[in-house]
C-alpha cells in the first residue's frame, strides 16, 4: 500500500485517485440516510464481541482508529 485513508476522508481519496489517474474519480455513497447508530446504542456484550471480531483490523489501523470504550449496559 502507498497510503491508508480513514473513511472520513473520502474527498481526499477522490482527489488523489483523480490526480494519479489523470481522470475525474467519484466515489458515490451507497448509504446516505437512515438512522444513525452510536456506540451507546450497542450493548456492552455486543460491543466487546465486535471489538474482539475486529481486533486485527484495529491493530492494523491503529494510527487511524481505536476501539470504542465499552458501555455500561449488559
Amino acid at each position: 500500500y502507498d497510503h491508508v485513508y480513514p473513511l472520513e476522508d473520502l474527498a481526499r481519496v477522490q482527489a488523489d485517485l483523480s490526480e494519479w489517474t489523470g481522470q475525474p474519480v467519484r466515489l458515490p455513497h451507497a448509504q446516505q440516510g437512515g438512522p444513525k447508530i452510536s456506540v451507546a446504542d450497542v450493548s456492552k456484550r455486543t460491543l466487546h464481541r465486535l471489538i474482539d471480531l475486529y481486533a486485527q483490523d484495529y491493530e492494523l489501523l491503529s494510527p487511524l482508529y481505536r476501539p470504542p470504550a465499552a458501555g455500561t449496559d449488559a
